[in-house]
């Protein structure tokens, strides 16, 4: 089938594609935003199978190196470079508390780095895990797949009502 288009038709497709590639030129063109990125705290990385009266293990690393301060339940550990490892005593008491450790690193820029983690250690050979959440994390809940059910549907409703549109008769008026 071939169509044929006169005039304004004509105008108005060469107006959508100068438009669109315009556009597209200036997304192009213009690039992402350059700027000094502020570095992330630093990460920290506990023993998920620690327990309570065993020796705390961790390890704190960050994107540029400093002096580190590492603090837990009173204790500090110290030290310099871009990570730290080490280990906090914990008591069989310490089972069920929540105590909080702070990693804290101050760059050569003098900038300031803190991330800070609740550590809720468990009974040895409880088999629980250490971290509130150290399991495999919920991504979703029970509505997901309803969710997803309303989302074709609506979908193919459009897809239905639009393919109706298009085999309607149209109607054509003739000029003498």
């Amino acid at each position: 089938m071939l169509v044929s288009l006169k005039g304004d038709a004509v105008k108005r497709i060469f107006r959508m594609v100068a438009a669109t590639a315009l556009a597209a030129a200036v997304v192009l063109v213009g690039g992402t935003a350059q700027g000094y990125p502020d570095p992330a705290g630093p990460t920290i990385v506990l023993d998920p199978d620690a327990c309570a009266g065993n020796p705390l293990p961790f390890s704190a690393s960050a994107s540029l190196a400093g002096d580190w301060t590492v603090t837990y339940d009173g204790h500090t550990r110290t030290g310099s470079g871009r990570s730290i490892e080490g280990t906090f005593p914990t008591a069989k008491a310490d089972a069920g508390a929540g105590r909080l450790l702070t990693a804290r690193v101050v760059t050569d820029d003098d900038q300031e780095l803190t991330s800070s983690t609740n550590v809720v250690l468990t009974v040895c050979g409880s088999g629980a895990p250490s971290q509130p959440g150290a399991g495999l994390p919920s991504t979703g809940s029970d509505l997901s797949p309803w969710w997803i059910v309303l989302a074709s549907g609506a979908i193919v409703l459009g897809a239905g009502l639009v393919a109706r549109a298009r085999r309607r008769p149209r109607r054509r008026h003739f000029v003498f």
